[in-house]
């Protein structure tokens, strides 16, 4: 029948390989972010533990135990995470209309350009607040370590 064909194969191969690439890019850029944010969230609490040595002091002079301070370093360095993360969150929805309005009428699909499942935000809701967690025990094993005499010495 005299039928021509073109194949674009590779141009086909072309798109996977860029995508492979831009997938990799991101995946270090988006390592190199959560490194960052746990060294941060260290440094922040540490610094928050230093500023309120006085009070932990005191509160282990009222008779508050070691997992009892603990606790209170941890429980408040989780409840700043969830707050943090929800911010987060309404960042994102206004950031996602905005370019799915921008961005959304290019589409011949009118599919939507920025889209967060259900399960990847409780994924990374538990994420943020294990990170939160796991930086916050290391301030507490500090603020354990800080002597209820302390705040007397300063008065």
């Amino acid at each position: 029948q005299n039928i021509e064909t073109a194949s674009r194969l590779a141009d086909i191969e072309n798109v996977k390989a860029i995508n492979h690439v831009l997938g990799l890019i991101f995946g270090i850029i988006a390592a190199a972010a959560l490194i960052g944010c746990i060294a941060s969230l260290v440094g922040a609490f540490l610094a928050n533990i230093d500023r309120k040595r006085k009070s932990l002091a005191v509160l282990r002079l009222l008779g508050f135990g070691s997992p009892a301070v603990a606790g209170y370093v941890v429980q408040q360095a989780v409840l700043l995470s969830a707050v943090g993360y929800l911010g987060g969150l309404a960042f994102y929805f206004a950031g996602a209309q905005l370019f799915d309005q921008l961005l959304g009428g290019a589409q011949a699909t009118g599919s939507f350009v920025c889209r967060i499942t259900v399960w990847h935000g409780l994924a990374a809701l538990l994420l943020s607040l294990l990170v939160a967690a796991l930086v916050a025990v290391i301030g507490a094993i500090r603020a354990i370590s800080i002597q209820p005499a302390e705040s007397l010495r300063e008065l």
